[in-house]
C-alpha cells in the first residue's frame, strides 16, 4: 500500500523494484507522475507483485538490452485473483503511440520441490490507452 509519486529516478541500476520477499508481498502499490528514465535495466521491475496501479508515468529506454519493464508472477495466482493483476494505464512511452502498448513479462509455475524445475511462459500485460506527450513532471 505505498505510494511512488512525483519522483526522477533516473541512472540508476534499476529503476523501481517491487518483490515478494517471502515475509513481505509487495501489493497495492501506486506509482504514478514519475519520471523513469536512462536507467541500466530496467525501468520497473516487478516480481509476484500483483494489485498495483501503475499511471502517468514518463518511460524512457534503459540504458542496456535489458527489457524496459519486466515482471514475473506466480500462474496459480495470477489466474486465482485476476482482480489482483497490476493495472498500467495512461503512461508516456518513449513515444507517441497508436494503439495500446504490450508490456511483456513472464508467468511462471515451480514444479516440485525447493529444487524442483521452474516453467516460464510469456505472457503481457496493457497499457490500452498511452499517453500522446510525456507529462510535466
Amino acid at each position: 500500500n505505498n505510494t511512488i509519486y512525483g519522483n526522477f529516478i533516473i541512472e540508476n541500476h534499476e529503476g523501481i523494484r517491487l518483490q515478494n520477499t517471502g515475509l513481505y508481498t509487495s501489493i497495492n502499490n501506486r506509482i504514478y507522475r514519475n519520471e523513469i528514465a536512462h536507467n541500466k535495466e530496467q525501468s520497473i521491475f516487478i516480481e509476484s507483485s500483483h494489485s498495483n496501479q501503475i499511471y502517468e508515468n514518463n518511460f524512457k529506454r534503459s540504458l542496456f538490452m535489458y527489457p524496459h519493464i519486466w515482471w514475473i508472477c506466480d500462474i496459480f495466482h495470477y489466474f486465482k485473483y485476476p482482480s489482483q493483476r497490476n493495472v498500467w494505464f495512461n503512461n508516456y512511452w518513449d513515444r507517441q503511440r497508436v494503439g495500446p502498448k504490450l508490456i511483456g513479462g513472464w508467468l511462471f509455475y515451480w514444479w516440485g520441490d525447493d529444487y524442483g524445475i521452474p516453467f516460464l511462459f510469456p505472457w503481457f500485460n496493457i497499457d490500452y490507452n498511452p499517453a500522446q506527450e510525456p507529462y510535466d513532471i
